[in-house]
């Protein structure tokens, strides 16, 4: 495990056991904390380890505050840092001056990672969150980018992502500040929630090299004393450093150098101290010089990054619609083809039409006929009937008659029998009478002949009858096959109508 350690100015090293002692100690020492990861209350719906790494749980709410208000003049802290372990969770980690964090409106100063990927800021404005609004986007974040939030020289806060500065506030916020975290979605998690630690800078050293020449022009006497005492310190400062980053090697050698100059010249102290406050004065212009520039030359980027986002959004878009404007001309020249083909085939069917209009009335003129015809055949079969009772009639009288002979031709031969002796007398009214029967006899034949070609004409003429009617029902059934493939090519011909008003209205609209 870690231990918790604080630091003081004289270079003593303090081991505590909990928090809130070091809390205590720290206060009670004017000393600075040199524990890296930050402590979180408990929370009931943050799981929070102590290598600085938080998870959302299902229940609970997701805001914790740090135990320590870090973030100070003599905490030796001027910020946080974190990482987000996703880039499609919302995260928002920040710093305030609460000693709590109900939600993510009570963080003063805070980071927010949008669940699309983008990076958002806000500070405090008077009245709470009355006043407060999301600055951004500035950009983009990863999963597992370095989010820092920490003082400035000036004493505002600044926001970087990946060591690239994306925001700074308006104005500079009243210390000590708690680190202050707030998860929504369960399964969030963020993690190397650690303190940015300031050590020994520049500035130090000059203020003590200042403070000793100051002392020294006081009384020339005390030089060698305050030599030792700035090489007494040097050693302690250095101790220190041993704790810090290797940076501080710098400052460490520059204040040595400063050691040997006072020990070989103590005259040269007073030009010494001007030429180093105008140093330091320079630097520190350079310094803000060449943040303001690095703002501006961050924020040019993150501009720049902005604008070829946008610039490939925008080329992307246009692509899709000029995709669009030749899926649509194809599409409008697909509908007007379409639409020649409906008009065509409109004409057609109308044609068509024309032409059954036609024959429906040439075969209606054809079946009037037809029954104008079939009338004159039943007059006509009537008629023949008529005759045909009459011959009827005319062959039971031949019939009769010819009955009346044949008995008076049988009285005859028996008279021809009896009375042989007037057969002579008689022969010629025998002759006579069989040539009378001879011809009734023919007469008969004929009457014969007649009736069976009368019956024969008969059946021509039922035969033809029924040819007639067969043929004015086959006519019928044509005239009513034709009339329903007429309703079928009208019904055909509205439905293309129809069609063609629906593709002329989307003709319209496109």
């Amino acid at each position: 495990g870690r231990s918790n350690t604080i630091g003081t100015p004289d270079g003593q090293i303090y081991l505590v056991t909990s928090l809130s002692d070091m809390a205590e100690e720290a206060r009670a020492r004017d000393c600075a904390i040199v524990e890296s990861f930050v402590g979180f209350e408990k929370c009931p719906g943050v799981a929070i380890s102590a290598d600085g790494i938080l998870r959302k749980l299902e229940s609970g709410t997701g805001c914790a505050t740090s135990r320590l208000a870090g973030i100070g003049e003599r905490t030796g802290i001027k910020g946080i840092s974190f990482a987000p372990v996703q880039n499609d969770k919302t995260v928002v980690v920040g710093i305030g001056g609460g000693s709590s964090c109900t939600n993510y409106r009570s963080i003063d100063y805070a980071a927010y990672c949008h669940a699309d990927g983008t990076f958002w800021c806000s500070e405090s404005e008077p009245g709470g969150w009355t006043g407060k609004t999301w600055q951004g986007p500035f950009g983009l974040y990863l999963s597992g980018s370095q989010c820092e939030i920490k003082l400035n020289s000036e004493g505002r806060v600044e926001f970087a992502v990946d060591g690239e500065l994306r925001y700074v506030s308006s104005k500079c916020p009243s210390l000590p500040m708690h680190a202050q975290v707030s998860l929504y979605e369960p399964g969030t998690i963020v993690k190397d929630v650690q303190w940015i630690h300031i050590f020994a800078e520049h500035e130090h050293v000059a203020t003590r090299i200042s403070g000793e020449s100051h002392k020294s022009q006081a009384a020339g006497a005390a030089a060698h004393a305050s030599a030792a005492a700035m090489s007494a310190d040097s050693q302690q400062e250095q101790s220190i450093m041993k704790l810090a980053e290797a940076a501080q090697s710098s400052a460490l050698e520059e204040l040595r150098q400063a050691i040997r100059d006072k020990e070989s010249a103590q005259n040269e102290l007073e030009r010494l101290d001007a030429a180093l406050l105008a140093t330091q004065q320079a630097v520190a212009d350079a310094v803000m010089a060449g943040e303001k520039v690095m703002a501006d030359l961050r924020k040019e980027q993150v501009v720049a990054a902005v604008a070829k986002r946008e610039k490939e959004v925008l080329e992307k878009e246009l692509e899709r619609e000029k995709a669009a404007a030749a899926l649509a001309e194809t599409r409008l020249a697909q509908i007007h083809g379409y639409l020649a083909q409906e008009k065509r085939v409109a004409g057609e069917l109308k044609q068509q039409s024309e032409e059954l209009r036609l024959e429906i009335a040439r075969v209606s003129k054809a079946a009037v006929a037809s029954r104008n015809d079939a009338d004159k055949v039943r007059a006509e079969l009537a008629n023949e009937q008529i005759h045909v009772e009459k011959l009827k009639g005319q062959l039971d009288t031949e019939s009769a008659n010819a009955a009346a002979k044949r008995i008076e031709v049988q009285e005859l031969s028996q008279e021809l029998e009896t009375a042989n002796k007037a057969l002579v007398d008689t022969r010629a009214e025998k002759e006579r009478l069989a040539e009378e029967l001879e011809k009734c006899t023919q007469d008969t034949a004929t009457l014969k002949c007649n009736a069976d070609e009368i019956w024969t004409n008969l059946g021509k003429v039922k035969a033809e009858v029924v040819k007639a009617i067969s043929e004015r029902r086959k006519a019928v059934s044509d005239l009513r096959r034709e009339l329903a493939a007429h309703e079928a090519a009208r019904m055909e011909a509205k439905l293309a109508e129809d069609e063609l008003e629906k593709l002329k209205e989307i003709d319209g609209l496109l």
